[in-house]
């Protein structure tokens, strides 16, 4: 694939970056020559990917940040302008679903309690919490504080992934 000349040398801040969705677009943005900053709560398998990138020619760099944590997102913004760059592109990816704010049935029967089902009525609030600071605090966080390197330059961009669900809301997934 050739190289996108305005990706080239560009800093990318991608969170999620070592998940499924994450790691594809680490790895198709660090073969058009940009700088990528893998983003994830699990720092051995964001340095694998990044180790692996390096190895083939690549430039990045694995960061442990929790997405919904001001304080781990500010100090992997620093290690990232201190050993890459200011950010011009922040891939917001990171993001999904918890078990407890899910139900496990889609009708609820007044005769038949579902005792032992999960139920829209018995959604553990910690579990929607979780889903909800994931998807929404964990896009606002990281668009906060990355986003400043951005502020008067060209060329800059934000891009927030999203499931489908937006759109199109899931039976049993309420947050």
């Amino acid at each position: 694939m050739d190289i996108i000349a305005g990706l080239k040398d560009k800093v990318v801040v991608i969170t999620g970056g070592a998940g499924v969705l994450g790691a594809g677009f680490t790895n198709a943005l660090a073969k058009q020559g940009a700088k990528v900053a893998i983003l994830g709560r699990d720092l051995v398998k964001a340095q694998k990917l990044a180790d692996e990138i390096n190895s083939a020619g690549g430039k990045a760099l694995g960061v442990s940040a929790d997405v919904c944590d001001e304080a781990s997102l500010r100090k992997a913004h620093q290690e990232i302008n201190e050993q890459l760059g200011l950010v011009d592109i922040l891939i917001n990816g990171a993001g999904g679903n918890h078990p407890k704010g899910t139900s496990a049935d889609v009708s609820f029967d007044r005769e038949n309690k579902t005792e032992g089902l999960q139920t829209f009525f018995g959604l553990d609030t910690e579990g929607l919490r979780f889903v909800f600071d994931l998807n929404f605090i964990g896009t606002l966080l990281p668009t906060q504080v990355f986003a400043t390197d951005m502020i008067g330059r060209e060329g800059c961009s934000i891009l927030n992934i999203s499931s489908v669900s937006a759109f199109h809301p899931l039976t049993k997934v309420v947050a």
